[in-house]
């Protein structure tokens, strides 16, 4: 006679238990949470409770048809309208990008417009004849010529 759930739990075994769900537990030890077997009163557990081997293996689920046209026409309602949602996002973001670089250009346009305004000023600063006469007399150290110094010549 094959031994019950409860005498087969109580024998020592070198080999592990297999427990709920394909689980192992190695030989030896109890989980706390192993489902136990009760015995009617009277020391026999009762036939209720023994594990029995389910023999489905050789069962073949068919195929919904309804399910699957279901799916199908969920599939073709979502994918474009998901793309359309990525379409329409992608276009928001390179209007904000572009907005963006506009707004940064017109920046270094502004600023490069006061430097040049900045630039001509000292430009004519530099160009105008009281300073060249003032640096003239200042750093090179000339004079205006005396009517000695000076020679006329006649035009032809």
């Amino acid at each position: 006679m094959a031994p019950t759930l409860v005498e087969a739990e109580r024998a020592p075994s070198s080999a592990p238990k297999v427990i709920g769900r394909g689980r192992r537990q190695p030989a030896g030890s109890t989980p706390s949470s192993a489902p136990r077997e009760i015995d009617g009163g009277a020391g026999h557990p009762s036939p209720y409770l023994r594990r029995q081997p389910v023999k489905n293996f050789l069962l073949v689920r068919e195929r919904d048809r309804r399910r699957y046209r279901e799916l199908r026409l969920l599939a073709f309602a979502v994918v474009p309208a998901a793309l359309a949602l990525l379409a329409y996002t992608w276009v928001q973001t390179e209007i904000v990008r572009t907005g963006y670089q506009v707004r940064a250009l017109e920046r270094r346009l502004e600023e490069m417009a006061r430097t040049e305004r900045q630039l001509r000023l000292e430009a004519s600063r530099l160009e105008s004849l009281e300073r060249v006469e003032e640096a003239a007399a200042d750093e090179l150290g000339m004079t205006f010529p005396t009517l000695e110094q000076m020679v006329f010549v006649d035009a032809p």
